[in-house]
């Protein structure tokens, strides 16, 4: 988000209809953007350094790209879904979505959340294989990187 926003943020409703001028993207703001994606994967990453071991064997080569597999397609799948539920005026007007529209409506059927995604459907998925590749490859270097014990021995077995 931070080398090509973009590509990540909607265009805002209230942007200039001149094509001159360089389109305003709609924001979330700091907090949120934390909470929705630093905030989870800094809390599972200490959760994992602290209280669980290093995954070997089966865990490393088998199931972990498996879930990878599997958390893609249903997250794909999902987001397709919603894709074609949503619906917006081509001239992205807010009014136009009320009704009150001071042209021929003319619909996009296939609205996907990120900027970065319309494309054509085979290029979706190849995004979609990158991001469970890139998944996957991070679980391996966490675990490679973790000691082998928990940083708090056995918490889980001492109740």
């Amino acid at each position: 988000m931070l080398l090509a926003p973009s590509l990540i943020l909607p265009r805002s409703v209230d942007s200039p209809k001149d094509s001159s001028a360089p389109p305003k993207l709609a924001y979330i703001s700091r907090d949120v953007d934390l909470i929705i994606h630093l905030f989870p994967a800094l809390f599972l990453s200490i959760d994992f350094y602290l209280l669980e071991e290093k995954y070997v064997g089966m865990d490393v080569t088998s199931y972990a790209p498996l879930m990878s597999i599997v958390f893609a397609v249903w997250y794909s799948s999902w987001i397709e879904y919603l894709a074609v539920l949503n619906r917006r005026c081509e001239c992205r007007n807010c009014l136009c979505e009320i009704g009150v529209a001071t042209h021929a409506i003319t619909w996009v059927t296939h609205v996907v959340p990120y900027p970065f995604l319309e494309h054509p459907f085979p290029i979706r998925v190849a995004i979609y294989a990158a991001a469970a590749t890139f998944g996957y490859m991070s679980f391996r270097l966490l675990n490679w990187w973790h000691s082998g014990k928990p940083i708090l021995g056995d918490v889980q077995k001492k109740s």
